[in-house]
């Protein structure tokens, strides 16, 4: 990776797709898109240890999928101008993503996109960019009746994932893109594990009574991506590192253990394995950059690896973000209110977006 963040203009397009379309057959798309939460990955320094052509690192991923939506509205206009609405603050995302759809589907037609998301909790491992993303391009593509096949589609927008730099709305910050937000959109499971270039291999459906409780600083400030990624370049060889260390061994008790005993419906070797990957494989370390306070919060969650409560506990992306997984939604609460973080509840989402209203 290089040494300064790559700054580009909204809508530059850096991995080339192409799927030509003539008039859409629809007038409106409606869709409600999920996020994602990413609570491993498997080979974490191929984010800085190579540079794939098509910009999907190998880097492997666990996600889990959450009820955390956008509502996103697009409609064709007459001319075009790409029109972003809603309460969703960064429209420059969205702008983006139309502009990549442009692109791909070799079309001048704008669009009028609504978003309104149910929380607008930026950089706090939700993948909120990413979703906003993937679910502008996923109505895009549903408006002219899904000619891109959706793993096309994950990877053309994750090849070309940018996010924001606060005060400028014209140029936007290239950041790695592994393709969760996409799966989670795209498949269904609450809990997917993926391999390198984004390619689902595991896909476990949640049972519905479990909760996810999400806890953030109260001291966190929220910073833009161009920050963050200029400090996470700064630690790219402590996440090398890792990956020498750890990767092989990460591989072989994933395959062995953690995945047939998920399958066969035992989540705790899953739990442990998580835990064992944030916690004692340099993974909350070497993500202090975002928050260099959350190593010493989450030595104070040691104790809960062996809670019989508690199905899943993680960090999520670089944080600060903590996710506990359970049917205790009081006792998760309490855990993270004790440690001066605010929380958040919501459910597992175990399917792929949904459409909610076509207009022909």
């Amino acid at each position: 990776m290089k040494k300064k963040p790559q700054v580009i203009n909204v809508g530059d397009v850096l991995v080339e797709f192409r799927r030509p379309v003539s008039e859409p057959p629809f007038k409106k798309i409606t869709i409600k898109y999920p996020s994602r939460l990413d609570a491993a990955c498997t080979d974490p320094g191929k984010l800085y240890s190579i540079k794939p052509k098509d910009n999907i690192f190998p880097t492997g991923q666990i996600n889990f999928c959450v009820n955390i939506c956008k509502k996103i509205t697009v409609e064709p206009r007459k001319d075009n101008a790409i029109v972003v609405t809603g309460n969703y603050g960064r429209t420059a995302l969205a702008k983006h993503a139309a502009m990549l759809m442009q692109k791909a589907l070799d079309i001048t037609t704008g669009f009028s996109i609504n978003i309104d998301t149910d929380l607008d909790l930026r950089h706090c491992g939700l993948g909120s960019s990413a979703s906003a993303i993937q679910g502008v391009g996923a109505a895009i593509n549903e408006l002219y009746n899904n000619p891109i096949e959706p793993m096309d589609l994950i990877r053309y927008l994750a090849g070309n994932h940018a996010e924001e730099i606060d005060g400028d709305n014209e140029h936007l910050v290239f950041v790695q893109s592994i393709g969760g937000s996409g799966v989670c959109g795209y498949y269904n499971g609450g809990l997917i594990i993926m391999t390198g270039r984004a390619v689902p291999i595991i896909r476990v459906n949640l049972p519905e009574d479990l909760k996810i409780v999400f806890g953030i600083p109260n001291q966190y400030l929220h910073p833009d991506a161009n920050t963050l990624i200029t400090d996470e370049i700064m630690a790219a060889e402590s996440f090398k590192k890792a990956s020498t260390d750890y990767s092989r061994g990460i591989a072989y008790r994933l395959l062995n253990d953690a995945i047939p005993e998920l399958v066969d419906g035992n989540f705790k070797p899953m739990k442990e394995f998580i835990f064992d990957y944030r916690w004692d494989m340099g993974s909350i370390k070497n993500c202090s950059y975002a928050y260099p306070s959350i190593v010493s919060l989450a030595e104070k969650m040691r104790p809960l690896r062996n809670d019989n409560d508690i199905e899943f506990i993680f960090l999520s992306t670089a944080g600060p973000g903590f996710c506990i997984i359970t049917k205790d939604i009081d006792k998760a609460e309490n855990i993270f209110k004790r440690l001066d973080m605010k929380t958040f509840v919501t459910d597992i989402h175990n399917g792929k977006y949904q459409i909610i209203e076509k207009v022909k």
